[in-house]
């Protein structure tokens, strides 16, 4: 076991990783709004574009090979290495603005989200007692929600003044401020040839974890969870334009509504998660996030409420799938690194899934399909949790 600090130090260890996470969340988040000037950019269509963002997306998979490396050889090795990533992927795209090259930028920082989250999230895991790990957990994700609330109008405002490519090479730059930051502040927890950890091989690892009952749940959790909110969200944007007959430019207004909203349900799950339980606040969770899709589209008459009926999808959603994360990291204590990156590619494959089908069910009934399609998967797990998952 690894040793726990004093909760001083331990304070700054999360903030330091707090803010280099804002930075690598920026860099993830960014693209959506200013895909179309990406676009421009480097001279494709904006269908060759989002082509990019699936390459990143689809990097997600590979999460499960990054999860015994942080078990073998230390959390703070493999956030380093993720930050190395999308170093090296921002500068790509900001130097060579051609569309093979910032192909593999993006892949690139499609890696580092996935090697950095999982790792930060089981050095959590070690580092925290568990009774206050829900608290330090929503610390961090603060970083998701700040991404767009901070990250989107600076960036807007660079490339409006500067261009395109200024962001990225910002993004590499901070990046590598964070990155000495990181080796400053954290401890380091290298291998430990004593360690029975550090000799599990691959396939032990993963063993431990699909072995373990209670976990392969969370997982199939996880991956619902994703999936529902994804069987909306893909679809939303194009809701409100015909809906409501929105522009491009006022669909930041829900935007910023979804960043809101991120934003309480992660300070949800710092104040309540240790009090209630992380079990029963991923329920209360759950509940209340299948009961917001479905009445989604039968409540939004007019844009006020469509937003107000987005607001709290987000807003149940976000304190559901981020009280997951504590109660996550200690099914497998032994392996919490191959767990948390299996729990990555659990939510990446929901993604996938969740985005064709939100798709589909649009194209065949419109918006309440989705509803009912997310409704019932989120009722699913919950059914899931409820009945598999002891915390």
């Amino acid at each position: 076991m690894t040793g726990r600090p004093p909760e001083g130090r331990l304070a700054v260890q999360v903030a330091a990783a707090t803010l280099v996470r804002l930075v690598a969340n920026i860099g993830h988040r960014m693209v959506y709004p200013f895909l179309p000037a990406i676009a421009r950019g480097l001279g494709v269509s904006i269908s060759s574009a989002s082509l990019l963002v699936t390459a990143r997306s689809a990097v997600g998979l590979a999460s499960p090979l990054f999860g015994p490396l942080s078990d073998r050889f230390g959390r703070r090795t493999m956030m380093a290495s993720g930050l190395l990533a999308l170093v090296g992927g921002a500068a790509v795209i900001s130097l060579v603005p051609r569309y093979p090259a910032a192909f593999v930028g993006f892949l690139l920082l499609g890696l580092a989200k996935v090697v950095f989250d999982p790792s930060l999230q089981a050095f959590l895991g070690d580092r925290v007692p568990y009774h206050r790990r829900g608290f330090f957990v929503a610390i961090t994700e603060l970083s998701w929600a700040g991404a767009i609330l901070i990250g989107a109008p600076a960036i807007g405002q660079i490339i409006e003044r500067w261009g395109w490519r200024v962001p990225f090479g910002l993004l590499a730059g901070l990046a590598v401020a964070g990155l000495v930051v990181l080796l400053l502040v954290l401890p380091n927890d290298g291998r430990r040839p004593a360690d029975a950890v550090a000799a599990l091989s691959f396939g032990s690892a993963f063993r431990l974890v699909l072995g373990n009952r209670v976990a392969v749940a969370v997982l199939a959790v996880s991956f619902l969870v994703m999936a529902a909110n994804e069987i909306v969200f893909i679809v939303y944007g194009t809701w409100m334009e015909t809906g409501f007959g929105l522009s491009v430019g006022r669909l930041g207004l829900a935007t910023t509504v979804i960043g809101v909203a991120e934003l309480l349900g992660e300070i949800g799950v710092g104040g309540l998660a240790d009090r209630v339980g992380k079990h029963r606040s991923v329920a209360i969770g759950l509940a209340l996030t299948a009961a917001s899709y479905v009445a989604l589209p039968l409540v939004s008459t007019d844009l006020s409420s469509a937003l107000v009926g987005l607001f709290l999808i987000f807003l149940c959603f976000e304190f559901a799938i981020v009280a997951i994360i504590p109660l996550a990291t200690e099914l497998v204590p032994a392996v919490r690194g191959t767990m948390m990156a299996l729990n990555v590619a659990a939510l990446s494959l929901g993604r996938a899934l969740g985005a064709s089908l939100g798709i589909a069910l649009w194209s065949t009934g419109g918006l309440v399909w989705n509803g009912l399609a997310a409704g019932a998967a989120t009722l699913l797990a919950l059914g899931l949790l409820v009945a598999y998952v002891r915390e």
